[in-house]
Parts: C-alpha cells; sequence; structure tokens
C-alpha cells in the first residue's frame, strides 16, 4: 500500500482526501486488489471483478458528489 506515500504528497489539509480504491466496493470486504500476474487466468478474472466494482462504486460517489454541488 501507498496510501501513507500519497497522503505525505497531498496539500496541506487534503491529507485525507486519498483513499484505497477498493473503499468504494466495501461488499466485496477486500482492502486491495491482488496483482494476479505470474498467476492463473482465473487471478486475472478476479481482479477485472473487483475493479469493475470499484470503479461503480466510485462512479456512484462521484455522481453523489456532482449532484449534491448542484
Amino acid at each position: 500500500m501507498h496510501i501513507a506515500a500519497m497522503r505525505m504528497m497531498a496539500p496541506r489539509g487534503l491529507m485525507e482526501r486519498p483513499q484505497m480504491f477498493m473503499k468504494f466496493a466495501p461488499q466485496t470486504r477486500v482492502i486491495e486488489v491482488p496483482d494476479p500476474f505470474g498467476g492463473p487466468a482465473r487471478g486475472y478474472e478476479q481482479a477485472l471483478d473487483l475493479i469493475e466494482a470499484g470503479c461503480a462504486g466510485l462512479l456512484a460517489h462521484l455522481a453523489g458528489q456532482a449532484k449534491a454541488a448542484g
């Protein structure tokens, strides 16, 4: 995880803004997407499933923020 390094690079007052991607897909109960490199094809399929779930959750989050901002 590089979240600590990302937060250290963030401007003052925005250190909490960087978030783990899988935070947007809590239903997966996964903290980070595992690297499937060198493993079986199923690992790539699982990584893609997690990425798609994270993208859907992130999109819903951003859409909610945009709607609230008007």
